[in-house]
């Protein structure tokens, strides 16, 4: 063992750099064997030093010219027991590949406070420290461990030098007792933290979280467990992850990131409640964590064809590679895709936790508001079937750790309210905000172009900073937080304002048209009412007339011959709705001929709204007075709101 690959992405070749290169074959006792390496053993870059490759065997290898030499910069740091170092097995079962190899150092770590300080730990049950960059070796093993324990895990403390975590197993002894430490004082002595673990939780791993202090992580050979008070007490945390040995952790920013032996790797988005959580939540009614900083990730869906009545399965193409889903009804009664043979994104927009001391019988608000407190969008807790069928975009619904969504019935898959809703269970409770506003106003028939849900979709807000509104029994709640763009963009700040201030526009427009669209039919419905119920002539006459003059409006908003593109050409309606795709096509402010269009689109599009409101101010105020003349009841356009928030 103690193979070593260096790979040349630029040329594809390999090159052999191992510390000894020697093939020992089958047959060839650990004893034998100039250095000892195990099947995995520690190989690493120094975060102090680039140039710096660290490895282990059963002592401690440098290079600093990627391989090509060797420094072994360490004693043999195992218990080096020459009866631990023969053929493994036995007379019938003896392993002759020679893999497996004892009395080796199993874990090596830097510490990420201290420049010259390194934890070593074997797999025959000793731990040792270097705090002068590997020129001497101390053993800090600690006194309760018992003997021919495997270090499994060193985690040094990302909050103090001093401190380390240590993750041990003896399962090989028959020992199913959980070994965790900890010092706080370069190993001169140690604290076991395990106790609150049941017996029989196999300890594989240990981390401690860097954005808070004392928050621990602990994988074990059946699942995750967590601690909030620097080990003194233990919690499972297991939510949907399946019963698998956890071999590693890292929190990477504010996710945590679970290795699971055989059932593939597993993130938990968005660490920051745990960050935040305080003794005072519990003796709140209700409480709203800080929102983390959100980037503006820009991820592609593809496309593809959507689950139906008779196709349970929708699948969909992202590039060249192809993928199936279901989808599923969360506990909250909201609609979610499962994916069945790729990986799940992390959700794309601001992820807000709330906590509830019981479930309230009013309803839950979240509110979006900009710096400036003007609101952009709010959900509620209450679902009502006659909502308009508002784009979620990529938002996903609020649910409780841990509880998993179910396949959606032919019946429920025909609700009308597509909205997001925040759940108001007691406890945890989550919800993601795609950063978008309002949708445009949806049409009945929601079919055609300018119709689909994606069209409807209000544009993303820009970077910036905003704030998010809890209502809950009568009690509110703000936290602030921040939109960042994604860093591997070129685009100002200044752009992106830009580009969503001309996307809302298109955005408010298309609502617009769609809202008159609404009111034109209203009315001539009103109007054929009235000539189908009075025989006086003019009244017929103007109510004809008033309803050509509407018909000829909605015509040139939107087409009401056919929804096949082939046989009508696109209105009004359509083609803003594919302007706000077009800006936000990619993170950029829009180009000249973009804008160009727009303008000429607004242009039209305004032209027509202006006929209506004449068509409003005079023909309908005509056709109102002839009514009154007659005894007949006047018609009135039905007051509608706006699907856009034009104070934004």
């Amino acid at each position: 063992m103690g193979r070593l690959i260096h790979y040349d992405h630029r040329s594809g070749q390999e090159r052999v750099v191992s510390v000894w290169p020697e093939q020992y074959g089958m047959g060839v006792a650990p004893a034998e064997h100039r250095y000892r390496f195990q099947w995995t053993f520690p190989v690493f870059y120094s975060r102090w030093d680039p140039r710096e490759l660290w490895i282990a065997g059963n002592r401690i290898f440098r290079s600093v010219d990627e391989g090509q030499s060797w420094d072994v910069v360490s004693p043999d740091l195992t218990r080096n027991d020459p009866a631990k170092l023969g053929l493994s097995g036995g007379p019938v079962t003896r392993d002759n590949t020679g893999a497996e190899v004892y009395c080796t150092v199993f874990a090596l770590v830097e510490s990420p406070r201290e420049r010259d300080l390194l934890w070593a730990g074997t797999d025959d049950g000793l731990v040792h420290l270097s705090r002068d960059r590997s020129k001497t070796w101390q053993t800090v093993t600690p006194p309760d461990l018992p003997p021919w324990a495997l270090i499994s895990v060193l985690e040094p403390s990302p909050h103090d030098a001093a401190t380390c975590y240590v993750a041990a197993t003896r399962y090989k002894h028959d020992d199913l007792t959980p070994y965790l430490f900890k010092t706080s004082d370069y190993g001169r002595t140690w604290k076991r933290i395990s106790d609150g673990l049941p017996h029989g939780q196999i300890t594989r791993v240990v981390r401690e979280d860097p954005n808070r202090r004392g928050l621990l992580y602990c994988g074990t050979e059946s699942g995750l467990w967590l601690s909030l008070d620097d080990g003194g007490s233990w919690q499972r945390f297991q939510a949907n992850l399946p019963v698998a040995p956890i071999h590693d952790l890292i929190v990477k920013d504010t996710d945590l990131v679970v290795a699971t032996h055989g059932r593939a790797f597993w993130i938990l988005d968005d660490l920051s409640p745990l960050h935040q959580m305080a003794d005072a939540t519990a003796s709140s009614r209700a409480h709203l964590y800080t929102p983390r900083r959100t980037v503006r990730w820009r991820a592609y869906r593809g496309h593809g064809m959507k689950p139906g009545p008779n196709r349970e399965i929708g699948y969909r193409m992202v590039g060249s590679v192809g993928l199936g889903y279901r989808l599923v009804e969360t506990p909250s009664g909201d609609k979610k895709e499962r994916l069945l043979d790729a990986g799940e994104n992390p959700p794309n927009g601001v992820v807000v936790h709330y906590w509830l001391s019981s479930a309230p019988d009013g309803d839950v608000t979240l509110a979006f508001l900009d710096a400036d407190g003007r609101e952009i969008r709010s959900f509620t807790s209450r679902r009502d079937p006659a909502a308009r069928d508002g784009a979620t975009g990529e938002s996903s619904p609020g649910a409780i750790l841990g509880e998993e969504p179910r396949p959606v019935e032919e019946a429920s898959a025909a609700t009308t309210d597509d909205e997001p809703h925040p759940t108001k269970n007691a406890g945890a409770n989550r919800f993601v905000w795609n950063l978008r506003g309002r949708d445009a106003t949806k049409l009945p028939e929601n079919k055609g172009r300018g119709g689909t849900v994606e069209m409807l979709a209000g544009p993303r807000v820009p970077p910036g900073t905003y704030q998010v509104r809890l209502t809950v029994d009568g009690q509110t709640l703000t936290q602030g937080f921040e939109v960042a763009k994604d860093p591997r963009v070129r685009a100002t700040d200044a752009a992106l304002v830009e580009q969503y201030a001309f996307a809302r526009q298109m955005h408010d427009l298309l609502s617009r048209v769609h809202d008159a669209v609404l009111l034109i039919r209203d009315l001539r419905g009103q109007v054929d009412g009235w000539a189908k119920r009075t025989e006086t002539l003019g009244i017929k006459d103007a109510a004809a007339g008033l309803a050509r003059a509407l018909t000829s409006i909605e015509s040139e908003l939107i087409q009401v011959r056919s929804e096949d593109p082939r046989m009508f050409p696109s209105k009004l309606n359509s083609r803003l709705a594919t302007v706000v795709p077009l800006v936000e096509y990619s993170d950029a402010a829009p180009t000249a001929s973009l804008r160009e269009l727009g303008e000429n689109l607004a242009l039209r599009a305004r032209m027509e709204l202006a006929k209506l409101d004449r068509c409003l101010a005079e023909d309908v105020a005509a056709l109102n007075a002839l009514c009154r003349e007659s005894g007949v009841g006047a018609i009135a356009p039905t007051p509608r709101a706006g699907g856009s928030d034009s104070r934004h």
